[in-house]
């Protein structure tokens, strides 16, 4: 489980910045805290959510078929789920580049002129 569980957390750990990152792009400074507490709120949700899926899964797999068969349950429905998951940010996520200012530094929010 020891490697998995490593990978797992690399995976996580690079995905988590990126993330904060993507969902702050485009927000105006004044609705940057908001912006923030939806997608830590989504995370947290999603987390409970995730788990106790895997969890009711898992024993429900162990009961018919043995605990090692459960955590096989449990691991590769987590596995499926994140690969759905890439492939719907792929199709989802903007192919766009981002705006830079004149010394090349990424612009987040581009203020509307009147």
């Amino acid at each position: 489980m020891l490697p998995g569980l490593l990978m797992a957390g690399l995976g996580l750990g690079a995905v988590f910045g990126s993330t904060m990152a993507s969902a702050a792009t485009g927000v105006s400074p004044a609705q940057a805290g908001i912006a923030s507490a939806t997608v830590n709120t989504t995370q947290q949700i999603g987390g409970s959510i995730g788990i106790a899926l895997l969890t009711g899964l898992s024993l429900a797999a162990s009961r018919s078929a043995g605990e090692i068969a459960g955590y096989h349950a449990a691991f590769w429905s987590a596995a499926g789920a994140m690969a759905a998951a890439a492939v719907v940010a792929g199709v989802l996520y903007p192919r766009t580049a981002a705006h830079t200012d004149e010394t090349g530094h990424p612009v987040r929010y581009q203020e509307k002129k009147s």
